[in-house]
């Protein structure tokens, strides 16, 4: 189900996104490497089973913490790197410890409901925002997310396909990025990882969500014509997919630094929006300052998966799913119109209303 945002909300400044390098080791259940919570299910198994509880170091700066299994048999207090038990204690300091966690609570920690379905374009919109700061090490674990076949990798051996030496930290940067997706979505209290990826608790897998990949292609991945291209040339392509660096400074100064409809000059709102689909345009056409429009945020949104379009004349189409309420409420009428079009422009528009069957009236053409 499509879910449109209806404010000019076109740049990350209208949002509290932030970027976060490492969590803070005050460690929960959603913020450990998949392997190592799968250990400590094992040695709760030896110490009670479903009657254990375990309480997680909070001092340190590793990704492994040392832990404390508390049963009706005793209190065994284990190691963090190889779990072994600890020799020089029976048990750790109660203020340097997290609250306990149930045996249910390790073995469904992925195990919970999202408050309702995400969109696609919401994904993307998110992406899009969070692209210009994302880290190498970010990019790195989705490029190699999405190359696992559907998908489908637990999140260790994911961090390891990467640079094995370096796994604790890239696992941790990779969950961070995903509390801030949840984040940029209004979920803040939820673990970011179950938002973009589904948890199959048998095989410890994470299996991306066919909408977050299809996102996640459109806004941060590379495609095979933007890796074939020459790297100058590769780092313009990414700026013009989320409509920054040199195609939106080409795009304002071919637009005089307004919205292509309303003439609004508020630069924070404009938004660079492609008219010809990214998949189906070369590199050529995607960096082609014509082949889109200067739209402030909600006229972007409604263009981008359109629910509006443009005839080669400068007319407003309106997709049937827009009731006369909505496009009032929108600001839109049959006066609504693009303040100029160039030459250039039309086979662009023409190919933006043929994706999406925008088709102008015949009492429209008529008149």
């Amino acid at each position: 189900m499509l879910r449109l945002r209806l404010a000019d909300t076109g740049t990350a400044n209208n949002r509290p996104m932030r970027q976060r390098k490492m969590p803070n080791p005050a460690w929960t259940l959603s913020t450990l490497p998949d392997g190592f919570v799968t250990e400590v299910q094992a040695r709760m198994n030896q110490h009670g089973g479903p009657k254990a509880s375990v309480r997680f170091g909070t001092l340190g700066k590793g990704y492994r913490p040392n832990y404390q299994i508390e049963s009706a048999s005793g209190v065994f207090a284990y190691l963090g790197n190889g779990h072994s038990l600890a020799s020089n204690s029976k048990q750790y300091a109660e203020g340097n410890l997290t609250r306990p966690y149930s045996y249910d609570e390790v073995a469904n920690r992925f195990e919970t409901a999202l408050p309702a379905a995400i969109a696609e374009y919401d994904f993307a919109g998110v992406f899009a925002e969070l692209r210009a700061s994302i880290a190498p090490d970010v990019l790195a674990m989705l490029e190699a997310h999405a190359g696992y076949p559907a998908g489908r990798a637990p999140l260790d051996a994911l961090a390891r396909s990467v640079d094995e030496m370096r796994e604790d930290e890239l696992a941790a940067a990779y969950l961070a990025f995903a509390d801030d997706v949840a984040l940029g979505l209004g979920l803040p209290n939820t673990t970011g990882m179950t938002v973009l990826a589904a948890w199959e608790r048998a095989t410890r897998d994470w299996v991306l969500k066919p909408e977050v990949l299809r996102a996640l292609q459109e806004t941060i991945l590379d495609d095979p014509q933007t890796k074939a291209a020459p790297e100058t040339e590769r780092r313009e392509l990414r700026n013009a997919r989320i409509g920054q660096g040199n195609y939106r400074a080409r795009m304002l100064e071919l637009w005089g630094g307004r919205c292509s409809v309303t003439g609004c000059a508020v630069k924070s709102v404009l938004v660079a929006s492609h008219a010809k689909a990214w998949a189906e345009s070369s590199n050529e056409e995607r960096l082609d300052r014509y082949n889109g429009l200067l739209l402030s945020g909600t006229l972007d949104r409604l263009f981008d998966v359109g629910l509006i379009g443009f005839t080669d004349d400068g007319k407003i189409l309106t997709s049937d799913q827009l009731s006369e309420e909505d496009k009032s409420a929108l600001g839109i009428s049959d006066e609504t119109r693009l303040r100029q079009v160039f030459e250039p422009n039309k086979k662009y528009l023409k190919a933006h209303r043929e994706k999406y069957g925008l088709i102008e009236s015949a009492a429209a053409t008529a008149g």
